[in-house]
């Protein structure tokens, strides 16, 4: 993910009081953001759920079905990021 984008998303977790931490980057101009909510109760064991932010080019002629329109077929969204996890950063 881009640098940029990370501390836009760990501004937002800000925004609901949950902070969100941008570790040193690795590689030039990509950045990760990790978040913790505590539980109350310490004897159940922790939930991680994680998603990424970042992007690989789609090149229409690759594809059954068109990457960028979203087009709905056989009852599921087809598309560029209709499955592959935005959902969970969202």
């Amino acid at each position: 993910m881009k640098a940029e984008c990370a501390h836009w998303v760990a501004a937002q977790l800000e925004d609901v009081r949950l902070p969100g931490r941008v570790p040193g980057v690795r590689r030039a101009g990509r950045g990760n953001v990790f978040a913790r909510l505590k539980g109350t109760d310490t004897s159940r064991g922790a939930l991680l759920i994680h998603g990424h932010l970042d992007v690989v080019p789609a090149e229409p002629a690759e594809w059954s079905v068109h990457p960028y329109p979203g087009a709905i077929e056989d009852g599921y969204v087809w598309g560029r990021g209709a499955v592959d996890m935005k959902d969970m950063s969202a």
